[in-house]
């Protein structure tokens, strides 16, 4: 994927991202720790937060069109450096304290990525099938 675009995924999706990394800390909340309260600065915290869970995004970037096994490869090197980027950033934060948190921290980040790639797969297929009725109207005019 060319920068360019890349850069403009990662800018879209950055908002989903924050959306749900702050729904995933009311879910996390209501596990763990119900009496929580949060300070305003917790909402830039987030902001960082999720800028760092989009930035592993830039592994994505090639200058050639990517086969579906180098696709497929890069995914699973984006889960896991995201993964780690969000363990340890989230550790640093104090987001999660204990191994069970750090669990069910790994499983939101988890659910939170499920969620972000259902979304931009659904966005692609829209546009894919945009661009499909775009031509085949085009087609259909070009034979009258």
């Amino acid at each position: 994927m060319e920068l360019r675009d890349l850069i403009k995924k990662i800018l879209v999706s950055y908002p989903a991202i924050y959306g749900c990394s702050m729904m995933a800390t009311f879910v996390f909340c209501l596990v763990f720790s119900k009496e929580s309260v949060f300070g305003v600065d917790y909402f830039g915290q987030m902001l960082i937060f999720s800028l760092a869970g989009d930035l592993p995004s830039l592994i994505f970037y090639s200058k050639r069109e990517l086969s579906q096994k180098e696709m497929n490869v890069r995914l699973v090197i984006h889960f896991l450096l995201l993964e780690c980027v969000l363990m340890v950033f989230g550790r640093y934060l104090g987001l999660y304290e204990t191994v069970l948190q750090g669990i069910f921290f790994f499983f939101i980040v988890l659910a939170v990525y499920v969620i972000i790639r259902a979304s931009v797969f659904c966005d692609d297929l829209r546009r894919a099938k945009q661009l499909n009725d775009a031509l085949a109207e085009r087609k259909r005019m070009a034979n009258q």
